[in-house]
């Protein structure tokens, strides 16, 4: 059992545009309940109960600050954070922020990152998936979870992986060494990249420190 403590970093602040007319900027998809009763942002951190975890770090738009703090508030989650972006500027930029957040009275948890959109069919292997992950990121290593694509998609990149028998106990969920992040097909020829197994991104675990360090200066 792994002694580190494992924070959750929720991204919510996307427009949601893919989705349209559905998702809307004022009122994009993971704050709604296209799932259920609850939203999917709710769904995420529900996801996660069964984990060991730190309060969660939630990263969201400036414009969604009431009804996502509303969400969170009938969750009943001690301890979250609500950081809030004056404008959307993707993952890099909202990660960093919580990994900012995350060190600032020089703790250095592991922080497992994940969009506020998502569905898994099955939490229970999402779970396994982390926990089997963690090891890793103590040691300072990127743990990326994705799905092998069942068609391809022009707007989306893949991880390639490399190629070869999985490693870890027969379960619902293999691991494999990354090779390396490859664009998605372009719309003239929309094919999966070469070579497979390819997975599509999900969430990162990492240390804090290191997804602070990993970062370009200037």
């Amino acid at each position: 059992m792994s002694d580190s403590q494992l924070v959750p970093v929720v991204l919510s602040g996307g427009s949601g545009t893919r989705l349209w007319p559905v998702s809307r900027e004022k009122h994009p998809k993971q704050l709604q309940p296209l799932l259920g009763g609850e939203s999917l942002l709710q769904n995420t951190l529900r996801r996660l109960q069964g984990l060991s975890l730190g309060a969660p770090i939630v990263v969201s738009n400036q414009e969604y600050r009431f009804i996502t703090a509303e969400q969170l508030r009938q969750l009943g989650l001690p301890g979250w954070t609500l950081l809030l972006e004056p404008a959307g500027r993707n993952t890099a930029p909202a990660l960093t922020a919580a990994a900012l957040h995350a060190v600032r009275d020089g703790a250095d948890p592991v922080l497992l990152a994940t969009p506020a959109d998502h569905h898994v069919r099955n939490p229970a292997a999402f779970r396994d998936a982390v926990l089997r992950g963690l090891s890793e990121a103590e040691r300072g290593a990127v743990v990326t979870f994705g799905i092998l694509p069942d068609r391809p998609e022009t707007g989306y990149g893949y991880i390639e992986v490399k190629v070869g028998a999985p490693q870890g106990l027969p379960s619902p969920v293999t691991r494999h060494p990354a090779r390396r992040w490859t664009c998605g097909p372009s719309a003239r020829s929309p094919m999966l990249p070469p070579p497979r197994p390819t997975s599509r991104m999900d969430a990162i675990t990492g240390t804090a420190a290191s997804s602070c360090c990993a970062l370009p200066s200037g």
